[in-house]
Formats: C-alpha cells, structure tokens, sequence
C-alpha cells in the first residue's frame, strides 16, 4: 500500500482497485469514518449490517458497496491520503490536524526533493503529509523520544509503504540536540516540543542557507522565548500564525440559480465523487469570504478578527446530507408588518399553539432570523435561517426566573416518524444543532456576565462558547406574530458538546479505547435522574460524564430514566474514567493537611446526602476499573500532572479568580479529556452571578458587614481575595466544607513552581490579552451594542427588574453597567499585586493578609514543577490542548542566506 499519488521513481501510480493487505478509508458519514485493513477472511460490521472484505477485492477505491448482511446499508471504500489518515489515525499522543498541517507545509516551502526534520514524530499525522511533500526524492528524519511511539510509528510507514522516504529514530531532541550528521543538510525543521527554544541552535547548525523552520506551541511564553532564540541565532522574516479550523461546505453547482439539492457529502480535497439531484425550493446565495489577520511583536499572535462565507443549513440523516432553504427574507417582512425594527438580529419561534412549560418535554417550532447589515460586536458576520426544531426551558436555578431560558435544538421530520438533525450555521457561528438560549434575569446588565466570561477565556487562547445577542418574539398561542409576543434580549450560545468547532475532542470508539472522548463536570447537587455519574475513592465527589453517551440495551432498562442509561458501554467508560480521575486525586491530595482531610471527609459525607438513595449517583453503583487492568487506565507512578494539561489547570484558575464566580468550584465546572491525553479544565460556564454581583456562596461566618480579614478576603462580592482558598476558614463553609473542586487548587497552591508559573501566566496575559485597555473596551463594545434592546427588554420585565433608586431604566443599566466594568478592573488590579507575588515564589499574599494552609510555601501535592508535567512532554503532543477553534501559535523564521 502507498499513500502517496506517486511511486518512490517518482512515476505516478496505477494502483486503483483494493487488494488484499490495502488499507481502505470506511467512509460510514460525515463524522465517522475508519481505517481498515483488508483481509480476505476479514469482516467489517456497523449497525447497517455486515461487510465481507472479500468483496471488496478487485474493487476500485471510490466504490460504493452495500452490506452483505444485514440492513442493506452501504459504505465508500476510499484510497487513503495524508487527509484523510489524519481523521482516522489512532491516537498515540495528540496531533496535528488539517489547518495546522496546510500551513506547516505550505510555511516551510515544502517541495519535492526536500530534507526535513521533524520533533516529534508522535501519531505521524503531520509526517505522512511531510513525506507526500517531499516525495518522492526528498527525505523525512522523524525523531521521537519514546521507545514504543518510535517503534509503532516506523512499523506504520512500513505498512504503508513510505519506508524509504522516511528514517525514525529514538533520540530525545531537547537534550541532544540532531545528529552531527545532519548539519547543513537540512531545507527545513518542524518542532513540536515542550521547550523548542532549547533546540534552536542545533536547528540552525543543520539548515542550510535560507531553510525555514517552524515551531508549534500552545503558549505565547513558548512563543517569545523561541523568538528570541531565534533572533540570537540569526534567524530573520520571524512571524506567528494562530491556527483556526472552521469547515464550511458551499454547493458546487447552481450557484448563480440557487437550486434545492440533496447531496452526499463530499470534498474535493479528499478526491470524492458527489451525487447531486436538483428540486424547487431556492437555496440562498453565499455572501463573500472575508478575513483579517494581524501579527505582533516577536511574531506574538494579535486578536485578529476571522469572518467566513455563511452556508446553508445541513441536515444530517445516516451518511447522507440535505442543504435546506436558509433565507431570512420571510421572517424580515412579518417583523416589519407589526413595525419592530433592531440593530440586533431577531429570532422568531412559532410553536404552533404549543406551550414551552417544562424542562422535560420537548415541543416543535418553526425558527427564523432576521439580521441587520454588518455583524456582531466581535466583527463576525450574522447569517440568518429558516428552519423546524425543538425547544425546552432549560436551566437549574434560573427554572424558577419569570424570563426563561431555552434549549434549543434544530430537528426536522425524517422517514419513518424519527427525526434528522440541522447542522445550522446560527446567526453565523459554527454549524452546529444544539444551542442555548440565555435569558438573563439576575443579570441586570443583561447577559454581558456570561458573554464577558465567555470572551475573555477565548483571549486567553482556550476554547469557549461562541455568543450572539438578539431579540426573540415566541409565538405560542396559534395566531400570527404580534409586538405581545415578545420576549426579550437574549444570547444565543454553544452548548458545551463534542464537535470540531467545540470540544475537538475524538468520538470514543468503547470497543478500541476507553481513554478519551470525554466531557465531564461537578454539578455539586444538581443531578438530574438520568445523568450518568462516577465517584472517585479519594474525594468522593459526584461526577457527570456529560459524554459519551451510547444508545446501546441499557443495563438495567430504564435505571436510568426515559433514557434508559447506563449501558454497558457507558458503565464501562465511567469506570475507566472512574479510575483515571482518582489516580489524579490520589497523587494531588496526598500528604495535603490533617484539617483538609476532615473537611474532605466531612464533604463526603454532604456528598451522599445529596444523592441519597443512589449508591453512587442516581444510576447505581459504578465501580471503578483496576488500575493496569485491560479494562482501565495504565499504571503511573508520576505526579498529579501526568493526569492534567496543567496550563489549562491554570487558565482555569486564574478566569475563576478574575470573575470571583462565587459557583466557580462547586458547581458547572467542566472537564474533558482526549484519547491518550490527560484531562484538561474547562471550559467556563454560567457566570449570571459573578464579576461581584453576588455573594453566592460560601457565605456563612462572615462578619463586619462581610468583610474576612482571613487569607481569602471579603465575600465574592469583593473585587479582593482568593476565592479558591475562602474554605480555608473552615467557619465559613459549614454547609459545604469540601467546595467541589476548590481543593485541587488548595493542594496544588503548596507548590511555590505552580504559583510561580500562574504568576508569570497572569503577567503575561496583563501585557496582551487583558491589558486594561482590553478588559474596559470588552465591556464598552458590548454595552454600545444591546443598549436599545436593553431599555426594551426592561421595559418589557420592569415587573422583576425595576429598583426604585434609579429615575429611569436607562440610568439603571447604565449604572449596572459601569458597576461591572470598575469591578473588573479592580479584580484585575488586586490579582497584580497578588500574583506578582506568586511570580516570585511568594504565597500570592497582597500585604495585610494572613497565611493559610493552602497559600503556604510547604511543599507535597505530587512533587514536580509545574511546568514539568511530570516529566518530559511526550514528543509530538502539543502540550495544553484549547479545543475547538484552538489557539495555537505556528513561529516560523528563515536561516540567514549569508551563513556559512
């Protein structure tokens, strides 16, 4: 088998039909697809029926064959490229996808012919596209530091003939630098490395004049210090790119006609045929690409402002696609009959005469949008729709609020009285069908909190949900749109689900490997009967495991509920899971103070007073998988961050603290986890009651009008102190003494390595991303934009949000408004002093303030530095993964054309 169009003389193959030994991509849908290897007594079975691989011999790649056993279904049997292995490779570490490898090979000035090195080879996902570029003169050196990634990775390009294009050797790059018998060898050099400034001087002794080299980080601080190497070194044309993949599928055909069709999805870069048949109904046209981008100093990636072409609605049904009709035209004429008019984009929902009353039950409706011209306050366009879903009130606390909040997900009839999912593009963000509908009521600046939170985690360079503000009219009496139905301002946001353009996080395949494709999250007392859940040995916390979920025969049918969970797949997943996040409780509690313990032990005992009647959580007892075991995670005897991406550990910390979410601990706190990756926190979620507009919780203990003078300082109203620690006062958290996860910070603060890396993080993001300039501007560009469909939404609500201080709605928001803003910048000055603290090594104490167990110097907590990760990074994994649209800087340089 040859991955590449081409055979190593360089003469273009005719392999075109499958024998036995290929490796064939199994094209099932738009989101599942697997590398099969053929056997002439092998079988592939999904659950549209059985496939023989015997009769896929002879075949050509691109054929389409239907089941030998079974439903009838079909699959397409593809010839693999580089593309296409990206998407279905097995994951030894975490990879490179399509946007990062494009601009890898096209930033290098990769061409045939070429010597590249590469650090580190990891799952081989950016080399098998190094050596297609290079082919089929030129030549790849992988180097890879693990034995056993080592050995799989050249048995795989063995398999795959490409042997001769590539060498892969076992050599810890950082430490020694490449051989001596590559120096002045090399057109260019990719590093994907913990440290790739360490290995600069020995990437310029082995390019030749004018070579490019290229380093991938997750971080700015990698960034800079690379920079520096490089221009010490010699290097000049230095620039970063941030990487973003959004995927977007125009029609092919019809554009200036704008024909209905059905299509099977297809893509021309993966060389598939698409099948096409023209209807009636118009389809919208696709307004123009746009896009900015900007560079920084040291190359440093600026905020840049990414605009892409709108598409039309999408549904998903089995592997085939429909494009439906997307125009807004309609939903614009009956808002203009009744004379409303906004510079936000209106959303219609018509239920029909059905009434939105519960949080169960689902009830259908009719969408439309309307948008103005332009878009929204962070520059990206608004596209609007037409098109049948579900929705549902959705919320825990909030249920209680006049104003509702909605789930909304996009659904239309499909044959045999099912449903087929919308991939719908809503007013311009990501494709997708399932989303929020936020109605702020608490907030009295109405939804900038959430927004604001949202933002700011994106700026840090981490994946959070996308928002649009508009204004909704919910039709639920039967008769035609009236100004009576109107129900207010709202932000439409992105679920947290798995998705490329939201958790990019890989589809667990339970039968292959139970490692990743994992949301999870602590909900502290709101579980709800079906929600599947785990509980660690060490801390006894109840855990949700938001996904994956599967649709197989449940255990016990309907232990779960309607929906009849768990199943034996999702109970063995939570035990895997189970089992993973104890070893990382295990190895971070260990040795944290006797009086901690109490408080852990005490919380516990909350714990299963919240469930009781559920041994372990409202689906029975889930027991965790042996550690080593076939069935669990493999052992280690490395500290507690071998178990989590500790930049994300700190990203989340330092958003918690900036917005004193008095919930940011105990409550809405999500995690995930890749296969072969460790855990990563975040993203943030529900933020109505931070940035000081509550006490929350804890609250109990306080005194002198609540004001602590303890080591935490104040209530969460108070732009000063600590909210992870505030449960260092155990007075203070009667009710709660653990604080869900806060003790994961408590322990880990005792590390004077971690407070000193979340100080210079913080610092950092003080000089860039959260300067005060930015911070303030956030807030004002936000503000500018609701204001007239805020005074509506008062006026609309004046029952719930009028206070008598204020002469007139307009004064009240304002107020609310500036409030948020002078306490953001306070918080955000009192974390400078703090953390400027912490950056030295200190306890993160400002002056005045008292030492506590957690902010102590003592040392324990697992050992290591924090930036350590227990031990060197697995060469080839990129570090800290921000999903989603991640942010990750691509530095590229060229070696000085007059070195000798």
């Amino acid at each position: 088998m040859n991955f590449l169009a081409c055979n190593a003389d360089g003469t273009s193959t005719s392999v075109s039909t499958i024998k036995e030994g290929d490796c064939v991509i199994v094209y099932e849908g738009v989101n599942s697809m697997k590398a099969i290897y053929v056997s002439n007594e092998g079988r592939f079975e999904n659950r549209f029926g059985i496939f023989k691989h015997k009769s896929w011999i002879g075949k050509s790649f691109g054929s389409k064959v239907i089941a030998d056993m079974g439903r009838g279904g079909w699959v397409y049997l593809l010839r693999p490229t580089p593309e296409l292995w990206t998407q279905v490779l097995r994951h030894r570490t975490q990879i490179l996808y399509i946007a990062d490898i494009s601009m890898v090979v096209m930033q290098l000035d990769l061409r045939p012919g070429g010597i590249v090195l590469e650090s580190g080879t990891g799952s081989g996902s950016l080399t098998h596209s190094l050596i297609r570029a290079v082919a089929p003169t030129g030549h790849v050196h992988t180097f890879e530091f693990h034995a056993g990634r080592t050995e799989d990775a050249a048995a795989e390009f063995k398999q795959h003939g490409l042997s001769k294009l590539v060498t892969v050797t076992q050599r810890n790059i950082e430490e020694l630098g490449f051989p001596e018998t590559l120096h002045g060898a090399a057109d260019a050099v990719f590093l994907d490395l913990p440290g790739p400034h360490k290995v600069v001087a020995s990437a310029a002794a082995c390019l030749r004049p004018n070579g490019r080299f290229c380093a991938f980080s997750p971080c700015i601080e990698q960034v800079q210090r690379t920079a520096e190497a490089l221009s010490a070194s010699g290097f000049t044309d230095l620039v970063t790119y941030e990487c973003l993949l959004r995927e977007y599928e125009p029609p092919t055909k019809g554009l200036a006609r704008r024909a209905f069709r059905k299509v099977i999805r297809g893509r021309s870069m993966l060389g598939m045929q698409q099948t096409d048949t023209a209807g009636e109904a118009e389809a919208p046209a696709l307004p123009p690409a746009l896009a900015t981008a900007a560079v920084g100093a040291l190359g440093s990636p600026s905020n840049a402002s990414l605009a892409v072409a709108a598409k039309p609605l999408l549904a998903e049904g089995g592997s085939a696609r429909r494009l439906l009709q997307a125009g807004g035209n309609e939903c614009c004429t009956r808002l203009a009959a009744i004379g409303f008019s906004s510079n936000l984009p209106v959303m219609v929902v018509n239920t029909r005469g059905g009434k939105v009353v519960s949080k169960e039950s689902n009830v259908r409706a009719g969408v439309c949008t309307c948008s103005p011209a332009g878009g929204s306050w962070d520059g990206a366009p608004y596209v609007d729709i037409t098109a049948e879903a579900q929705i549902k009130i959705r919320g825990s606390s909030s249920v209680q609020n006049s104003k509702k909040s909605y789930n909304l997900k996009f659904r239309e009839r499909g044959q045999g009285g099912g449903t087929v999912k919308l991939m719908v593009p809503l007013l311009g963000m990501p494709a997708d069908d399932e989303w929020a509908l936020y109605g702020p009521e608490t907030d009295l600046t109405l939804g900038m909190r959430n927004v604001l939170a949202y933002d700011i985690y994106r700026r840090m360079g981490r994946w959070a949900s996308r928002t649009r503000y508009f204004e909704l009219f919910l039709v639920d009496d039967g008769t035609g749109l009236a100004k009576s139905n109107y129900v207010g301002l709202y932000v439409a946001t992105e679920r947290i689900t798995i998705s490329p353009n939201r958790i990019n996080v890989r589809r667990m395949d339970p039968d292959k490997d139970l490692s990743g494709g994992y949301i999870f999250g602590y909900e502290n007392d709101n579980i709800e009967l079906d929600d599947l859940t785990f509980r660690p040995s060490t801390s006894l916390l109840t855990y949700v495991m938001h996904a994956p979920t599967f649709d197989d025969v449940a255990v016990q049918p309907g232990s779960g509920g309607a929906g009849g969970h768990p199943t034996p797949r999702e109970v063995a997943a939570l035990s895997w899971l189970a089992a993973y996040v104890n070893q990382f409780e295990a190895a971070l509690l260990a040795g944290f103070p006797a009086a901690a313990s109490n408080r852990v032990k005490a919380g516990a005992a909350r714990q299963q007073g919240l469930t009781a009647g559920y041994p372990n959580g409202p689906n029975g007892p889930t027991t965790a998988a042996a550690v080593g075991a076939p069935n669990g995670p493999p052992a280690s005897n490395g500290g507690w961050r071998e178990f989590v991406e500790v930049g994300s550990f700190v990203d989340y910390m330092l958003a918690t603290e900036l917005y004193k979410n008095p919930d940011g601990y105990r409550g809405s706190v999500y995690m995930s986890k890749n296969v072969g990756s460790p855990i990563a926190f975040g993203p943030p979620w529900d933020y109505n009651e931070a940035f000081g507009v509550c006490c929350g919780y804890p609250i109990e203990g306080f005194n002198q009008g609540g004001v602590s003078t303890g080591s935490s300082g104040g209530s969460a109203i108070s732009p000063e102190g600590w909210r992870f620690n505030i449960c260092d006062q155990p007075e203070r958290c009667k009710a709660d003494p653990v604080d869900g996860i806060s003790q994961y910070y408590r322990a880990a603060w005792r590390d004077s390595s971690l407070r000193t890396a979340t100080g210079q993080r913080w610092q950092s993001l003080r000089g860039g991303a959260l300067a005060n300039d930015a911070l303030g501007g956030m807030v004002t560009a936000q503000a500018e934009l609701i204001r007239d469909a805020a005074m509506r939404d008062y006026n609309r609500w004046s029952s719930v949000r009028t206070s008598p201080f204020f002469k007139t709605h307009m004064e009240q928001w304002q107020y609310e408004v500036q409030q948020l803003r002078s306490w953001l910048l306070d918080r955000a000055k009192w974390m400078d002093a703090a953390l400027d603290d912490a950056a030295k090594g200190g306890p993160g104490q400002v002056g005045g303030w008292r030492s506590s167990a957690a902010n102590s110097a003592a040392g324990g907590g697992g050992g290591g530095g924090a930036g350590g990760g227990g031990g060197q990074r697995p060469s080839g994994q990129s570090g800290d993964q921000s999903m989603g649209s991640r942010f990750m800087s691509l530095l590229f340089g060229s070696s000085n054309p007059n070195r000798k």
